[in-house]
């Protein structure tokens, strides 16, 4: 088999290669999707993102990435509709992974659908907490 290399070593451009192929310019990024990026939002873009991928690739070309976005949203978990709801649940976790129960009977409340029983029930022997996290009432 010929070499494709020059003689001085160096390798020669487009020997039996197929011509450099036209490719349209990239397009913007439309309103939506620049808000999106701007709020943050992982969900909405990624979403966004492969309407895009179909859009350009089609599934044929694109179904990896498509295969890889949907499994990116998947371990986001489920999209909660209330932010509030969420910030709680969050603000639970952290109590309990500091040892430290629930303080007050909202955040019980939701102890008790987070966790399993036996969890529940090793968070009521723990004593509540008088310090910087201490509910309004109990610091003074």
């Amino acid at each position: 088999m010929p070499s494709r290399c020059s003689k001085v070593g160096r390798p020669r451009l487009n020997v039996g290669s197929m011509p450099i192929q036209p490719h349209e310019p990239p397009t913007p990024p439309t309103l939506r999707e620049l808000e999106a990026l701007a709020s943050r939002e992982l969900r909405e873009f990624a979403w966004l993102a492969m309407e895009g991928v179909l859009r350009a690739l089609g599934w044929e070309r694109g179904g990896a990435i498509i295969a890889s976005l949907i499994a990116r949203l998947i371990t986001l978990g489920e999209e909660s509709a209330n932010l509030q709801e969420a910030a709680e649940i969050a603000v639970v976790h952290g109590l309990m992974v500091h040892g430290v129960p629930p303080r007050n009977e909202r955040e019980w409340e939701i102890a008790r659908r987070i966790y399993e029983p036996e969890v529940i029930r090793l968070m009521e022997t723990w004593a509540p907490f008088t310090g910087f996290l201490a509910p309004d009432d109990e610091r003074r």
